[in-house]
């Protein structure tokens, strides 16, 4: 028999990230906390190249197992219509600063208790995550989930029709986070690092909002001018 050791202190070590802004939106989050949270119907309509991507949160999904002769279940599947995100970037240089137009940037620290602080602030909020971009050349999402028993998604027990909806639920469920995560490999000189809140609804594709309380997983930014690229 072997005995598994129970980790009674486990930890995840996030990276520190940069918020690249002008510097007068730095200034007015480190006098009160204000800062604006975009989606992705926003990121479609930048003018800017560095920041229009409007593919985001849309994703092909493909099963395919060899089990019981095979079996291959292919989805489209789109995320992130109640998605508020926050990118950033792990790396601090002057040249990635200039790409996105800016003149500052906000030093984020903790990126879970920063996340979590905004979580607080959000009154229809209902999950959040971050991670790192993955970037790939297409938007697809492949898994082999075992053989999939096709009956479990008849729309009742006698028909032999597919209720599309739970099949769109099942395969929503198997792609867990990846699809808020995934960016074509033409961005990934950005290193993005994305915090996300999922919320009941949507009002607009970007909310302002104060988290004085975010302040303190953050610092200010050094001597822009001698910042060296990293």
């Amino acid at each position: 028999m072997i005995t598994i050791p129970i980790i009674s202190n486990w930890n995840i070590c996030t990276p520190i990230v940069y918020r690249y802004l002008l510097s007068q939106f730095v200034d007015d989050f480190f006098r009160d906390g204000s800062i604006r949270l975009s989606t992705f119907e926003r990121f479609s309509k930048h003018a800017d190249e560095e920041r229009l991507d409007d593919k985001e949160g849309k994703t092909f999904f493909v099963h395919r197992t060899q089990v019981n002769g095979g079996q291959t279940i292919t989805a489209h599947a789109t995320h992130g219509s109640r998605a508020y995100i926050l990118s950033t970037s792990t790396i601090m240089n002057l040249e990635l600063m200039n790409i996105f137009n800016s003149d500052s940037y906000i030093q984020i620290n903790d990126t879970t208790q920063f996340g979590i602080s905004i979580f607080k602030c959000l009154s229809n909020a209902i999950s959040g995550f971050e991670g790192f971009c993955i970037y790939q050349n297409n938007r697809i999402i492949e898994r082999n989930l075992g053989y999939i028993n096709l009956n479990l998604f008849k729309r009742h027990e006698t028909s032999n029709k597919l209720d599309k909806k739970k099949i769109d639920e099942f395969i929503n469920s198997r792609m867990l986070h990846y699809p808020y995560f995934i960016k074509r490999t033409s961005f990934k000189h950005q290193f993005e690092y994305r915090v996300v809140w999922i919320v009941s609804a949507l009002q607009n594709d970007f909310i302002d909002l104060k988290v004085p309380e975010a302040r303190r997983y953050c610092s200010e930014p050094s001597d822009i001018k001698n910042i060296k690229d990293k």
